[in-house]
């Protein structure tokens, strides 16, 4: 991993273990995923398939690990994706009144 993202300049991603409290914030969580993305799609893989989630489940501790069992689980083989994954992630770890809260920080709203 290390040299893969030396030659993709992306810093290396800290593993993902959703019990932080900084997990919790919409912006550090796309900002994490962001690059995690970059580097699958660098690699040429179909997105839209499982093979990136299983390429990338090693990111993934903790709780994160658990949920991504959770999902394996709950979706059938030939719905499983790096991206159907991340939604369901978020929806367990990001609270369903931070899109009210980014809304208010960004119109100015205190």
């Amino acid at each position: 991993m290390k040299k893969a993202t030396r030659l993709t300049k992306i810093k290396e991603a800290e593993a993902f273990d959703g019990e932080a409290e900084k997990w919790k914030d919409a912006i550090t969580y796309n900002k994490y995923m962001e690059p995690l993305v970059r580097w699958l799609k660098w690699q040429a893989l179909d997105m839209e398939k499982e093979e990136p989630l299983k390429r990338s489940n090693f990111q993934f501790t903790g709780v994160a690990a658990r949920w991504l069992k959770d999902y394996n689980e709950k979706t059938k083989s030939t719905k499983r994706n790096i991206h159907g994954f991340m939604v369901f992630l978020r929806k367990k770890i990001i609270p369903s009144i931070v899109r009210e809260e980014l809304w208010k920080r960004n119109k100015g709203c205190h």
